[in-house]
Formats: structure tokens, sequence, C-alpha cells
């Protein structure tokens, strides 16, 4: 599966006045990729990446979607033909199409209004003396013109000399490996009394989170380790949970956990990789490594390097170096991704360090903007995933959160 991804296009815009365009040949390759992927977050991907004008071939997974049960994978079919242009939209809204729609999705009631609202703007786009029309209406108009309907005919776009051609197979690449290998985190956070906020975000976010990177990556699992000082706590840190497919037991224990201590700025932020990196919290060979460090203080001055080193070598040389526990040099291990979220201005440079040693990637959270969950959300999503991807991430959390916050279906 893996090997098609080295030809398909996600992307293939060619440069005109108007909006970027997806060929026949890139279409095609996004519904390849459509059948090949296995969950709803996945495919949602998918469909988002169709933009605003494409090929009717990929008409069919647009269909697919809506026929699923799944509503959130019909949220996202729904939304690839808002963000069609009206032109497009034309070319696309094939028979088929046309025959699910008005016969299963106009209907809509309670918590599904906003749903059916969604789609019958759509056709109202297309249709415009039928905007005001009622579902049976609809039914009755479509049955009248279902035999000689037809889509305008696709009009392959003008070349034009040096259009550049942009291949994001990469980031399908990441997000099939995701599928097939699983992912493994553990969140290191600071537990000292200034977090108490960030740690009750991170509960409040816990949901959210695994909902999205399981409906990309089904084999998820989830570990905490929390640190302050040694005048605080006895060793530094401590494993409140190894990693594990319950994120509810992770969340009862982001639950319990009550901020303490930390009466000077530094915290022993190594003890806590330390632990994370510790053969001990049950790491999956073949699965991606992620490790995700919250706080709001450096190290001390002392153990800067230490913390450095640590989040280096885990990355570069993961079948020598576990955290404090040496694993055998012959176990080729997939590297230990490591990046920093700090929670305001004091950590943010020594954190940055650490993140690019890691491999990772640095976010920041300033405490005026806490207020609720879809931050914190955003940032471990994004540092998970990859942050190089955070429009993508960004661009999905939008439409997932849209259709959510209306109701039309919980996490």
């Amino acid at each position: 599966m893996l090997r098609k991804l080295a030809f398909l296009l996600f992307l293939t815009p060619v440069t005109l006045a108007g909006p970027k365009v997806l060929d026949k040949d890139a279409a095609g390759g996004l519904v390849r990729l459509y059948r090949d992927a296995d969950n709803w977050a996945l495919k949602g991907i998918i469909l988002l990446g169709l933009g605003a004008r494409w090929h009717p071939e990929a008409a069919e997974i647009v269909r697919a979607s809506l026929a699923q049960r799944d509503v959130r994978l019909r949220c996202f079919a729904l939304e690839a033909l808002h963000r069609t242009d009206d032109y497009g939209l034309a070319q696309v809204m094939t028979a088929p199409l046309l025959d699910e729609i008005i016969a299963k999705h106009l209907s809509t009631g309670g918590s599904k209004k906003y749903y059916g609202a969604r789609m019958r703007g759509v056709l109202a786009r297309l249709f415009p003396e039928m905007k005001d029309a009622k579902p049976k209406a609809w039914a009755t108009w479509w049955e009248e013109r279902r035999d000689t309907y037809q889509p305008a005919r696709w009009v392959d776009p003008p070349p034009k000399s040096g259009a550049r051609r942009t291949i994001a197979a990469p980031f399908f690449k990441r997000a099939f490996d995701l599928q097939k290998a699983g992912m493994d985190m553990v969140i290191v956070i600071d537990s000292t009394g200034s977090m108490q906020r960030t740690i009750d975000l991170a509960r409040d976010a816990l949901d959210e989170i695994v909902t999205v990177i399981r409906g990309i990556a089904p084999r998820f699992r989830v570990g905490l380790v929390h640190y302050r000082d040694l005048d605080d706590m006895r060793n530094g840190a401590a494993i409140l949970s190894k990693l594990t497919a319950s994120h509810s037991s992770v969340k009862k224990k982001l639950a319990r956990l009550q901020a303490e201590g930390g009466g000077d700025l530094p915290e022993r932020v190594e003890l806590g990789l330390a632990l994370a990196f510790d053969r001990r919290m049950g790491w999956i060979k073949n699965a991606n490594k992620t490790v995700i460090l919250i706080g709001d203080a450096p190290p001390h001055a002392g153990s800067v390097l230490k913390a450095i080193q640590l989040a280096d070598s885990a990355y570069k040389n993961p079948g020598g170096t576990s955290g404090t526990t040496p694993t055998s040099p012959r176990k080729k291990l997939r590297p230990f991704v490591t990046s920093a979220i700090a929670v305001g201005t004091m950590a943010e440079p020594t954190f940055r360090r650490i993140a690019k040693a890691g491999g990772g990637a640095f976010a920041k959270l300033k405490g005026s903007n806490t207020r609720g969950t879809d931050t914190i959300v955003r940032r471990i999503l994004t540092l998970s995933f990859g942050a190089r991807w955070s429009k993508q991430i960004g661009s999905f959390l939008l439409v997932y959160r849209k259709y959510r916050n209306q109701g039309v279906y919980k996490n």
C-alpha cells in the first residue's frame, strides 16, 4: 500500500488566474488513497484535499462517504462539496451523487438540522430556482429530471509554461504510516503550583485528542509522567501511567493531579524526560514514538545539557539508550520524537533546544490564551502528527469542531 504513495499525487495545482485544479490523474490518486484508508479521520483529510476544483473522477468517494454510517465522515464529504467552487460543483455533481443527497440527506431535523441546511445550501448553489424547496419538492423535481440529467462537461485546464507542480505525498505517507504502525505518546508535564490550569486543560482535551488520533492511528496508546523539583517531590519525577490504550485511566490521573510546590523557578525537566524514554513505560518497538513535554519553567542550569542530550540520544540512537535504562543496540527502534510546549516565556529558550535536539517541534501557550481546550488540542495534535502539517491538521479540526459544536455528533 505505501509503495503506491511514491507515485500518487495529493496535489497537482495548475497555476491559473482562478483556483487550483486537481486534474484526472491527481483526483484518481486521491481516490486510490481513500480506498486504502481504513479510518474516518484519514478519509476526512483526503476529502478536504480535493480543494476548490477537482476532476469528477473523485465524485465517487464523496458519494461513498455520504453513504457511510459514521456521521463524522458524512460531514467531511459535505464540507468537501461546500469547498468546491460553483464552476467545479456543476462538473462533479453526478447523477449518483444527487441520488444519494436528495434521497437521504435533506430531511434532517433535531441535532442534524444544521447538516440538512448545509446540504440544501450546496444544492441551492447549483439549482438556485430550488433554493427554498422542501425535501419532498426536491424529490419530485429530481424524479422528473433524473433520466435526462447530465453534469457540466469537465474541461481540462490549459497548460501553462512553468506551472509549479506540488507533490504532498509525504503528508499521506506519514498518515498511512500512523495507520499501519500505530502511535505511542507520552505526555511529560510539570506539576508545580503554577501549572494547575494547564493540567486541567490537558485533562479536558484528552478525549478530543484521542478521538482524532485514533481516527488515523487506531493503535494509539498514551502514557503520563509528571515532574517537579527534588525539594517538592521524591526523585523529582514519577510515572503516573504507563502506556495504555485506556485513555480514560490517564484522564483520571490528570484529574487527580494537584499542582503544588515550585517555590523557585527551575524544575527537574531532565528527570521527567528520562522516565518518559525508559522502557518501563512499555514502548512498542515498531510504533511511532512521541514525547510531548509541557511546562512553564526551564531545567536547573546544571541540568540543561542533560535534558537536551536525553532528547538527542532518544532521537538519534533509540536502540542504544532508552532514558535511564540501556537497551540492546541490536534492537532497532523507531526514534523517539520529542516536542515541547512552553507555557509562558520562561521555559521557551530551553524547550526550543530540547525539541530541536529531539527531532520534534516547539509550540507556545500564552497564559492569557488558555481559556479553553481548543488551543492545547491543536498544539498536541500538530506536534504528534508533525509540525510541518499544521495547516492540514488545522483545517481538519476546523471542520470537525464546526459540526460537533452544532450537535451533529459528539466526540
